[in-house]
């Protein structure tokens, strides 16, 4: 049961410290591209899901071939 809470607990800090970075990142810098590509890549590589942060970036998926 610990192991089950634990994995969720971290999923939600991954996409927590996301949004933290990304508001971050528009606030002091007002560009965001190379923090979103960043977290992007980290959650993909911590929970195997490929999502896009700023779903209205011109940004094509990639297919797998």
């Amino acid at each position: 049961m610990a192991t089950k809470n634990g994995g969720r607990l971290i999923i939600v800090g991954i996409f927590l410290i996301a949004i933290i970075l990304i508001v971050g990142s528009i606030y002091f810098s007002g560009h965001d591209k190379f923090i979103e590509e960043r977290a992007e890549e980290i959650i993909e590589a911590k929970t195997g899901m490929k999502i896009d942060l700023t779903p209205s970036s011109p940004e094509q998926p990639e297919t797998n071939k």
